[in-house]
């Protein structure tokens, strides 16, 4: 089997080259997670930054790069930290209320203790603030594939700044 960081690489270049062909601009993504990973520590505090593009009417692609930070609760167990980043593709349901969905999948990397495949889902509704600055709140459940394989669960809030466009 191919180590889970280049597979991940690999597949997170894959699914970039499209990105770089929109001509839609970039928007700026930044936010606050809480993450629920494993019995033998507290829950863990982080952020996350990234890039979101609208592909078309009803789907967005975004690249995010994530950090948490989780404090033991087991003795034997080290304080230990997050860094993974993942490329996402989001369906926007056609919905009649003040906010938007965006829901799709998630692949990408991430390092807790060991590496993993981060594979998983997003949930987020967005509600416009400003024209251009959004609010939203995410779920975002992910396995880790890998040796030991783990879930981990995210939510969130966050801000998207309109880069242009």
């Amino acid at each position: 089997m191919m180590n889970p960081r280049r597979l991940a690489a690999s597949i997170t270049c894959l699914c970039l080259a499209p990105l770089a062909a929109f001509p839609a601009p970039l928007n700026l993504d930044l936010g606050l997670r809480a993450s629920i990973y494993d019995e033998n520590y507290k829950a863990g505090i982080g952020g996350e930054l990234g890039l979101i593009a609208a592909a078309t009417d009803g789907w967005d692609l975004g690249l995010h790069g994530n950090y948490s930070r989780f404090r033991k609760k087991t003795e034997n167990f080290p304080n230990a930290n997050e860094f993974g980043g993942y490329v996402g593709a989001y369906y926007k349901p056609k919905i009649d209320q003040a906010f938007w969905l965006r829901i799709g999948p998630h692949i990408g990397y991430s390092k807790i203790v060991e590496n993993y495949v981060d594979i998983g889902g997003d949930v987020m509704a967005v509600f416009k603030a400003t024209p251009s600055l959004d609010f939203y709140g995410a779920f975002i459940p992910a396995f880790f594939a890998g040796p030991n394989g783990q879930m981990l669960i995210r939510v969130g809030l966050g801000l998207e700044y309109h880069a242009g466009g």
